[in-house]
This record gives C-alpha cells, sequence and structure tokens, in this order.
C-alpha cells in the first residue's frame, strides 16, 4: 500500500480498503464461496463483512493521515493520530481473534466443510507473520482431511493476528518516545498494516467457508453470537486457542 496525499486520502483508501480485502486468488475464492451462499445466509454474512470492512477502511484512513502530518514534520499531530490508530487496531483485532474463536467453536459440528484455497506466504511482508506462515503451509501440505486444514487455517490466523497487533503496538511504542519520523519506522508500520488487512480479509474467508456448511438454525446461532460480539466487545483474554 502506498500513502496517499492529502486531497485524495479520504476517497482513496476509502476505495482500497475493499479492494485489498478482496483482491487477487482470494477474491476469486471468495466469489466462488458466494456462490454458494444461500439467500438466507447472504445477509448474515454481509453484516460481518461490512462491519469489518467499515473498521479496517478507518485505520487505513488514520494511518494515511499520520503520514501525512509525519511528512510535513507535524510530528505531535502524526503520533496523535498514530495513538488513535493504535485504539482502532486494538479494537478491530479483538473482533477478528473474537471471530476466529466462535468459528472454532462451531467447527466441531459442521460437516461438508471445502477448502478453496490455503493462505499463501508470498502475500504476507512482515517476518513475524511469514514464518507462521510456512509453519501453516507445512502443515496443510501433509493434512487431507478439509476439517483439519480448517482449523488449520483458523490457528494460523489467531497467531498471526496476535503476533502482528503485538510488533505493531511495540513499534508504536518506541516511535512515540521520541516521536519518531524515519523513513524506516514508517514503512514498518505500513508493512504490520498491510499483513493486519489480509488477516481481515482471510477471516472473512473462513467465516465465509463456515457459514455455508450451516443450517438455518445454526446460522442464526452463528449470527447471534457474532452479533453479540460486535455490540458487547470482546475480552481481553481469548483463550480458545490455548487450551
Amino acid at each position: 500500500m502506498r500513502w496517499r496525499d492529502v486531497n485524495s486520502i479520504g476517497a482513496a483508501v476509502a476505495g482500497l480498503m475493499p479492494r485489498i480485502l478482496q483482491r487477487g486468488p482470494a477474491k476469486k475464492a471468495a466469489r466462488r464461496g458466494l456462490g454458494f451462499l444461500r439467500e438466507d445466509l447472504r445477509p448474515i454474512y454481509d453484516a460481518i463483512a461490512n462491519e469489518v470492512e467499515a473498521r479496517t477502511t478507518n485505520l487505513g484512513i488514520i494511518l494515511n493521515e499520520a503520514q501525512i502530518d509525519r511528512m510535513a514534520n507535524r510530528k505531535d499531530v502524526a503520533w496523535l493520530a498514530v495513538g488513535l490508530a493504535r485504539r482502532q487496531w486494538k479494537q478491530l483485532s479483538k473482533l477478528l481473534l473474537g471471530m476466529n474463536t466462535i468459528l472454532h467453536n462451531f467447527l466441531p459440528s459442521t460437516t461438508g466443510i471445502k477448502i478453496w484455497r490455503r493462505v499463501a506466504s508470498e502475500r504476507f511482508r512482515s517476518r513475524a507473520v511469514m514464518d507462521y506462515v510456512y509453519h501453516y503451509e507445512f502443515l496443510d501440505e501433509i493434512s487431507f482431511c478439509p476439517e483439519t486444514r480448517f482449523e488449520l487455517q483458523l490457528r494460523f490466523l489467531f497467531r498471526a493476528n496476535t503476533v502482528v497487533s503485538k510488533a505493531f503496538k511495540h513499534l508504536c511504542s518506541e516511535g512515540a518516545i521520541y516521536l519518531d519520523i524515519s523513513d524506516e519506522l514508517w514503512s514498518q508500520m505500513d508493512c504490520y498494516l498491510q499483513d493486519f488487512i489480509l488477516l481481515a480479509k482471510e477471516t472473512l474467508h473462513a467465516f465465509l467457508t463456515l457459514l455455508i456448511c450451516q443450517s438455518a438454525d445454526r446460522a442464526q446461532e452463528l449470527s447471534s453470537d457474532l452479533r453479540g460480539l460486535i455490540e458487547q466487545g470482546m475480552p481481553d483474554s481469548v483463550s480458545s486457542f490455548d487450551r
């Protein structure tokens, strides 16, 4: 992702984020999955997808505005925006982790899982996330059960979200001390943002994969759990994957 100039930031980022969420091989897989989505399930998917995309777009806009202030040497203003972005990031990270946990809880009672594609390592940029992708790809390569492969995806998304969010938080904390406006730090921030956006997209794809397999009653249960997650927020500790 490239930083936007001040005259085009709002429109550019607002249009960019949904395309990032649905680009490349993921776009084809998402279309294929949506083709199998029953009409009664589409409003459930759309409600969650719109929420995630809206939050991702807001995060991107805030960080782009911070970049503009940095380039204008307005250090204080830039880092105030980064502070706001950190809070937005934390909320979105909790939402994605919560989605992962809910999907993981629904998996044992779900049949007919179909894996349209697997996560590709070349789509990520940060070393921390790529290391997890390599491990995931190896396990996926030797797994033949669709349910096992789907669980591997969920575990990867959970771990990668945790790792990249921790790295972003640490980078911002270090940079805020001296109001760092170096290209190196802000390029790394951009790297983490891109990976986080891709993880949001992958989480939506996992949600779609599971939703397709649900009966009407189970789909309503899944929808209710996810609505509660959005309306009430997530606790700081999400432990389903740490048992």
